[in-house]
């Protein structure tokens, strides 16, 4: 281990992480040496060279990669096969437990890495890496549009959050059927992070560029990793009947619990400030029409297979001025609207007490990536679905930075619900209200018009 230290300084490389839960910020530090190892091989294993664009063009491997955990140890030759996996995962993991709880001891007691938190962080992390990658490549893609100025405004943040939607819907569960792992986006990015290569392009299904006509390509650089601290799935089993499963799963549920309460209580914050305590929230379906964008669903038809949304009115009246019954049952209905915000792409529009579709005003939008301008909500021209925002009914937009950083101080991570499919954790949420006896499942039922 002091000869690995040696070379790592020699080179001048610093690795991506350490026993902490943050990168590195000063390698040449001795005292940290030990934590430098436990991190790379027990953390990380991935370290990258920073390489010249000369380098690059050459195709240079400019990465460092080990076995996971301490089987670099027992048998650098080692090779892990689809049929061994399992075995050494588990073979590997009670070591480095052993291992990490002896180094615990040594350092100090309270000196801990939960691995699922790790790996949960690290999906979080993701996710804010790509809404950057996709915020700059989108308006990239605009360039030299004939749209004009507040068209192009526009489709640049309808067409990136149609991206991070997708993002968001794959980082949901790190589930993959084995050795098909390349079908998630985890999985993707564990490749490229294993391949050795600077660069790597990412398919976004079904969402158009519209510089090319064709599926928008992400483009991914390892310089994008920098400062992200991705913990690899590594350990982490991520089959149906492990128990880490259950585990992450049951530490998410928590976690998006919570997230929860925190979008509620924001809201009620807006609602109280700008609204009085009394407002209408028009919910806004994202339907992924490049003509379209957002659009207000009205029709009783299509509300039938958007069971989430309000039927008859189409809208949620909120009264939070008093603490009897409005008070709780809207209370209810800011959690259902946190629970769609966390597991589809739809918008909402907030606006004062008995405003209507066609007023043109609103007191602020928002989605899951946070408070939305109204020159930033994109809602196409329909006879009966399209929301218009020309004006704001009060003064929310003059501490819109201040907004948006508590938005995203509600979210402990950047995590939201599985979506899609009977054992979806969103199917499951809505399969409870509609079976549910519990004051919040009658109550939620009854906006959505959706009783026996």
């Amino acid at each position: 281990l002091k000869t690995l230290t040696f070379i790592f300084k020699h080179l001048g490389v610093v690795p991506p992480t350490y026993t902490l839960v943050n990168p590195v910020a000063d390698y040449n530090d001795d005292s940290y040496n030990l934590e430098f190892l436990m991190g790379i091989f027990f953390v990380d294993p991935h370290i990258n060279l920073h390489m010249t664009q000369q380098l690059q063009d050459l195709k240079i491997d400019g990465s460092l990669k080990f076995p996971i955990g301490p089987l670099v140890g027992i048998d650098s030759e080692m090779v892990i096969t689809k049929s061994n996996r399992d075995r050494y995962q588990t073979f590997t993991w009670k070591i480095t437990s052993a291992l990490a709880e002896s180094y615990r001891n040594i350092h100090g007691q309270g000196y801990s890495v939960n691995i699922i938190d790790r790996f949960i962080e690290s999906q979080s992390n993701l996710y804010k890496m790509f809404k950057k990658i996709a915020e700059e490549q989108v308006i990239e893609s605009y360039k030299g549009s004939t749209l004009n100025e507040e068209e192009k405004i526009k489709q640049i943040k309808y067409k990136t959050d149609q991206i991070l939607k997708y993002v968001r819907a794959q980082l949901a569960t790190p589930i993959a059927m084995q050795g098909r792992e390349d079908l998630l986006l985890r999985g993707i990015i564990e490749n490229f992070l294993n391949s050795g290569k600077i660069t790597d392009t990412i398919t976004i299904p079904n969402i158009i560029d519209p510089k090319t006509g064709t599926e928008f390509q992400l483009k991914i650089n390892l310089k994008n990793f920098e400062g992200v601290n991705l913990k690899s799935w590594g350990n982490i089993n991520v089959r149906k009947k492990s128990s880490q499963f259950l585990n992450y799963k049951n530490r998410k549920q928590t976690l998006l619990s919570t997230n929860v309460l925190n979008i509620v209580d924001l809201l009620g914050k807006v609602i109280n400030k700008k609204g009085n305590g009394k407002v209408r929230i028009f919910p806004l379906h994202e339907t992924g029409n490049k003509d379209l964008g957002y659009q207000h669903i009205t029709n009783t038809y299509a509300l039938n297979e958007i069971k989430w949304l309000p039927k008859d009115p189409s809208y949620i009246d909120i009264d939070l001025t008093d603490s009897g019954g409005d008070y709780l049952n809207s209370r209810y209905k800011l959690i259902h609207v946190a629970y769609i915000i966390l597991a589809t792409g739809t918008a909402f529009v907030i606006k004062q007490e008995g405003g209507t579709q066609y007023d043109g005003n609103m007191i602020c939008a928002f989605n899951f990536n946070g408070f939305l301008k109204k020159e930033e909500l994109f809602s196409g021209y329909s006879k009966r679905q399209q929301m218009t925002i020309n004006d704001y009914s009060t003064n929310f937009y003059d501490d819109y930075e201040e907004w948006n950083y508590k938005w995203d101080d509600s979210f402990l991570y950047k995590m939201g619900f599985t979506y899609g499919g009977s054992k979806s954790e969103f199917t499951v949420y809505l399969q409870a209200i509609f079976s549910g006896t519990s004051n919040f499942a009658t109550e939620i039922r009854d906006m959505l018009n959706r009783n026996p």
